[in-house]
């Protein structure tokens, strides 16, 4: 089991062994010990130097993979044993008794020292020990009395080695074992470590679910392709992929089967790469980036055609079946570009697309164009914030019956460089941006601080605030709203919330809770935009909802479309049957106003009585009008 081992230690004492062979077989023969010179002798130890010599030529003439070289050391041994044996057998005739002591000494000396050094082989070891002191042991017995005490204390002494050889030979193996053992921990140590090395390289580079690349390794990837690439001129192609509506897969099948989604998607992508040399990675949860080399454009459309080909294949597991829709987005570089730079244009392209609902959409001028007007009016948006740039305009709503002001709607406004900017382009912009919370927060106070200075002369009016559901869903929304009310010392039944009917329904479980919290607080709530979702009136009810405004694009035909005139009817006398009140906006003709009164509309909002105006117009509204 440990022969190789054993070998080393065996063949790392062989030559001293031999050279102490050698040099005491010369002292033996011309020493004069034993009555002189012989030719005898002389023959005899000649045999030893051709022992010695053979025993040096399995040392070093044989290599130390050769599977028998420890038996070639052995035989080696057991002639160099009975070369030695032979030396008392031939001559103890002529010894005398001293003579006979001093060649047992010698031997069992001699046996003593090569059975240690031997006992790498414990079988060599023996037989050596054996072989030199045994048969001269019995010789001695077998003569006078006092050779035969001399002969048993020779046998007793070859036990003796021989028992010293098997725990020499035992301590060897054992320590052997210890360091085998102990290179193999190491060496296991060291696989271990490249294996987990391996496998954290492996987790750096690729998404665990899909195999594909992730987002740190990508860009990497794509760089080092495009140094492979040589001088020829090529397109370099990235697309960005968004699964539609993914989060509908989890939330009906579960997020196991989501996730399997996600891997028949990494696979088939996996599938293209090889074919086509492409680089894919899953760049977030729903999304994938893909980076391709081409020479044409029309090589570009035909993969684009394949991969909508190959994700639009069904995904069956068990008895669920799913077929994905998905939104794609190119950009085709003719230039070196930085790699991060042209991912953008891609997404760009890619959500241009979604928001006009285009399937596949290529990066263009026009998104350019796009982008950078939004990159401009963020940083400004930025800087307005700091500088509170933002000012509020405020539109009536008017009593229906009693045509007087009921309450202003807070809309806020924004110039930069004295270009006034859309509500709908800056505010979509800051949500976007994650500014949508400081500019509510600027919304907030500065709507309570007018309706603070209203109050102070008008006690009655109230003011209407849109709040986005990103505001609603912040954490800190309550108590910043809180602290507002008790700051400016507000009438709590003059604050009136507006959050619209689509952003309520998506986030119902979310904002119920604040809801119900801002009730109990007093303020009024008011949904926006009805009729443009979905809304259970369950769900109006339960949340006590005190005002719902109709939306303008119901009350723009109401006058020529009897469909709409009897939504409006219909929706009035849900709204009062639940305790709400009706607020239509948009508003701009007195035939509107009166079948709007006709309906049992309660309130109205629009240019036939008021554009939003300022803070001092809306003064003077008030005053004239008391």
């Amino acid at each position: 089991m440990y022969k190789t081992e054993r070998l080393k230690v065996f063949s790392a004492n062989l030559p001293f062994l031999v050279s102490v062979n050698i040099g005491i077989s010369t002292i033996l023969v011309f020493s004069g010990i034993y009555d002189g010179l012989s030719t005898d002798k002389l023959i005899w130890m000649f045999c030893i130097y051709g022992v010695s010599a053979l025993r040096l030529f399995f040392h070093y003439g044989i290599s130390p993979n050769n599977p028998h070289k420890l038996d070639f050391h052995f035989a080696g041994v057991i002639f160099a044993g009975i070369v030695w044996a032979s030396y008392p057998y031939l001559f103890h005739q002529d010894f005398t008794i001293k003579q006979e002591m001093v060649a047992l000494i010698i031997f069992c000396g001699m046996s003593g020292g090569s059975a240690s050094l031997l006992s790498a082989d414990l079988r060599s070891s023996i037989a050596f020990t054996t072989i030199t002191v045994i048969p001269f042991c019995l010789v001695l017995m077998s003569m006078g009395k006092d050779e035969k005490a001399i002969g048993l204390m020779g046998i007793g002494y070859a036990i003796a080695l021989c028992l010293s050889a098997v725990r020499s030979s035992t301590f060897i193996i054992k320590s052997i074992r210890s360091q085998l053992h102990v290179e193999n921990l190491v060496a296991n140590l060291e696989s271990e470590v490249q294996t987990r090395t391996a496998t954290i390289l492996t987790l750096e580079q690729r998404d665990m679910l899909t195999g594909l690349y992730n987002r740190n390794s990508f860009t990497t990837k794509v760089e080092l392709v495009q140094d492979q690439i040589d001088t020829t001129p090529t397109i370099d192609t990235f697309i960005h992929i968004n699964l539609e509506a993914f989060h509908i897969i989890n939330d009906n099948y579960g997020h196991e089967f989501g996730d399997l989604v996600l891997t028949k998607v990494g696979q088939r992508l996996t599938n293209i790469d090889k074919y086509y040399g492409s680089v894919s990675a899953r760049w977030g949860n729903d999304e994938f980036i893909i980076y391709l080399s081409t020479q044409s454009g029309y090589a570009v459309n035909e993969y684009i055609d394949l991969v909508k080909e190959k994700l639009a294949e069904p995904i069956q597991h068990h008895n669920i079946r799913v077929t994905l829709s998905f939104h794609i987005g190119y950009y085709e570089c003719h230039q070196p570009m930085h790699v991060l730079k042209a991912i953008k244009n891609a997404q760009l392209a890619m959500n241009d697309g979604k928001r006009n609902h285009i399937r596949i959409r290529a990066f263009d001028q026009d998104i350019q164009d796009k982008y950078e007007r939004k990159e401009y009016l963020r940083v400004e948006m930025l800087k307005a914030l700091d500088n509170q740039d933002f000012f509020m305009n405020y539109q009536p709503i008017v009593d229906i019956r009693s045509q007087r002001i009921h309450a202003f709607e807070a809309l806020v406004r924004w110039k930069v460089a004295g270009e006034p900017i859309a509500p709908d382009e800056f505010i979509s912009i800051a949500e976007e941006n994650g500014l949508i919370t400081d500019l509510g927060k600027l919304i907030m106070k500065m709507s309570l601080v007018a309706l603070n200075r209203v109050n102070q002369r008008y006690p009655e009016i109230a003011i209407s605030i849109n709040v986005s559901a990103i505001e609603f869903e912040n954490d800190e929304f309550i108590d910043y709203l809180d602290f507002l009310i008790h700051q400016y010392a507000i009438i709590t039944r003059n604050v009136h919330l507006e959050i619209t009917e689509t952003a309520m329904i998506s986030n119902l479980g979310k904002l119920s809770d604040v809801i119900k919290r801002v009730k109990e607080m007093g303020i009024m709530i008011s949904v926006d935009d009805f009729g443009t979702g979905f809304s259970s009136i369950s769900v109006l009810k339960n949340l006590s909802v005190d005002f719902i405004k109709i939306d303008k694009s119901y009350v723009d035909d109401i006058c020529t479309d009897e469909k709409d005139q009897s939504i409006v009817s219909a929706v009035t006398k849900m709204a009062h049957t639940i305790h709400s009140k009706v607020i239509a906006e948009g508003v701009e003709y007195a035939d509107q106003l009166a079948l709007l009164r006709a309906s049992d509309v309660d309130f109205i909002q629009g240019y036939l009585f008021s554009k939003p105006v300022t803070f001092e117009t809306m003064l003077t509204q008030l005053a004239y009008e008391r």
